[in-house]
């Protein structure tokens, strides 16, 4: 009787560690998930503020101030070389909004041309986004974390039965 109540033992243990095993999965997937969230939510208020600045010319004050908060977030979720870069274009972008402001007042002709090529090379380095920002965030925002083997399987089965109703 006792090698029967030891292996029922032994298979609750296996089974209580494989259950803890699948809790401590699961936990850092949705940890990896919330943080790929934060992160794409910086990513995602970066490019709209290129967007705006590329189509509008520049950022209205509140955008600013809510960019501000972006690149004070990035502090918590990206390393320095983001956290360098965000510092960096929300300079480009204070540039963009301070040379044009100042541009309207101006009445001498040699010291607009210079705004205006400030200006411009404000938001020449700000539109320089897509080929020097976005490879940093990228870094970031890929998971490391893999869909254990037998999820895998189900997984691409939902994925070519999305495929095909599209």
């Amino acid at each position: 009787m006792t090698t029967i109540q030891w292996l029922i033992a032994a298979g609750t243990s296996a089974f209580v560690a494989l259950i803890g095993y699948y809790q401590y999965r699961t936990a850092k997937l949705k940890f990896a998930l919330d943080l790929f969230d934060r992160r794409h939510a910086i990513y995602l208020s970066t490019r709209e503020a290129v967007r705006k600045i590329s189509s509008a010319g520049k950022l209205n004050q509140k955008e600013e101030f809510e960019f501000g908060e972006t690149v004070e977030a990035s502090y918590f979720f990206f390393g320095d070389d983001v956290v360098t870069y965000l510092k960096s274009f929300q300079q480009n972008v204070i540039d963009v909004g301070v040379f044009s402001a100042e541009m309207a007042d101006m009445t001498d002709q040699n010291e607009k041309m210079a705004a205006i090529k400030n200006v411009r090379a404000a938001k020449e380095r700000i539109l320089k986004f897509y080929g020097e920002g976005q490879p940093l965030f990228a870094r970031y925002m890929r998971f490391d974390e893999h869909l254990p083997p037998m999820f895998q399987d189900r997984f691409k089965g939902i994925l070519a039965e999305t495929k095909q109703k599209a």
